[in-house]
């Protein structure tokens, strides 16, 4: 057996497109983003089962010994089990979390020597956002073993934004629904280009849309949420309840998601203002419903902000003030970098 880099997910489309498309034993689809491995896997499945029949096909959610489980070793059993119309059998098992070391060494041993007749599916997820990960499993004897000359292995990372839009369309197809380019655009951005928040707008839209439907810009601006604000008011959430764990952890989280530092001081500056007038409401004895009044919402919307300010004074708003004009100097001015900027920012406000 000699081993073989993983193959891509537009190679590997083209292979399962192709008129002389050749089965193989072994599949090892693996990555960090679970709607494209399970998509492919779908793809596959759909494509063995049109050769081996539905009969001899089987699915597992996992290893073990639950309802919808299977033991490894049970697995390798039914693969050398030929059907009684001499058939070999398909079993797609996942996606989940890379084997453990006892059920993976089945499987390794299983490469050396498969049933041709038959073919296993391994649809393996590492964890989001962690290319280490990744990397680590794909050096791994499992994947090493799937790769070698009896399998065929499918690396899925995150996807580059026209890679993305391009699977957003086939969902949509898939629906039987259709997508205006503007919209498109619009959802991509929204989804912060990250491909399971799309897959659950994406079914949002076509419920919303209904069967050989078009989706418009406005219909996205109607249904789906946006989720780089929601993000920014978990960290805005944090300063003002003054949790510093929680705050940092926030901010570190826009960070990765590249989230300009002039959205992010102008929105904490906006909240840190309407703490003051919290406060200042508070100290001469006025209520939830005269703050609300004032500036000119609804007491729901507000009550976080009122009831936050309890943890604030007049001096505690001032510094909180400073520190977020000098966050800004630090970056526009003395090139100090965003992350360690923003960190000190909140450490400053909520120390």
């Amino acid at each position: 057996m000699t081993s073989a880099s993983a193959l891509t997910p537009a190679l590997f489309g083209k292979i399962l497109s192709a008129k002389n498309f050749t089965r193989k034993p072994l599949y090892l689809l693996f990555g960090s983003e679970p709607a494209r491995v399970t998509d492919a896997a779908t793809r596959l499945k759909t494509l063995l089962t049109e050769e081996l029949g539905e009969d001899s096909y089987s699915r597992y959610v996992n290893l073990g010994d639950g309802a919808e489980e299977q033991n490894a070793n049970g697995i390798v059993a039914q693969l050398n089990t030929i059907s009684m119309f001499c058939k070999g059998k398909v079993i797609w098992v996942g996606p989940m979390s890379p084997p453990l070391k006892a059920d993976a060494q089945v499987f390794v041993d299983y490469a050396t020597d498969p049933n041709v007749q038959s073919t296993l599916i391994l649809a393996v997820v590492t964890p989001k956002d962690n290319k280490k990960a990744v990397t680590s499993f794909e050096k791994s004897d499992l994947a090493k073993a799937f790769m070698g000359n009896n399998g065929c292995g499918v690396r899925f990372v995150k996807p580059g934004k026209a890679e993305l839009a391009k699977w957003a369309k086939s969902r949509f197809v898939k629906r039987g629904v259709s997508i205006e380019s503007e919209a498109l655009n619009m959802l991509l951005d929204l989804s912060d280009n990250d491909l399971d928040k799309l897959a659950n707008e994406i079914d949002k839209l076509a419920a919303y849309i209904g069967y050989e439907g078009s989706v418009e810009k406005s219909d996205v601006e109607d249904t789906v949420s946006d989720h780089r604000q929601e993000r920014i008011w978990d960290a805005i959430n944090a300063v003002r309840r003054r949790n510093i764990r929680a705050a940092i952890d926030s901010m570190n989280n826009l960070l990765r998601y590249n989230m300009p530092h002039q959205v992010i001081l102008k929105t904490l500056t906006s909240e840190i203002m309407r703490v003051w007038v919290a406060v200042d409401f508070r100290a001469k004895g006025l209520t939830l419903d005269n703050f609300a009044k004032n500036l000119g919402g609804s007491s729901f919307m507000l009550g976080g902000a009122w009831s936050d300010s309890a943890r604030w004074n007049e001096d505690l708003v001032r510094r909180a003030l400073a520190a977020i004009y000098d966050c800004n100097m630090d970056i526009m001015k003395a090139q100090v970098s965003q992350e360690i900027a923003l960190t000190s920012m909140v450490y400053k406000i909520v120390r």
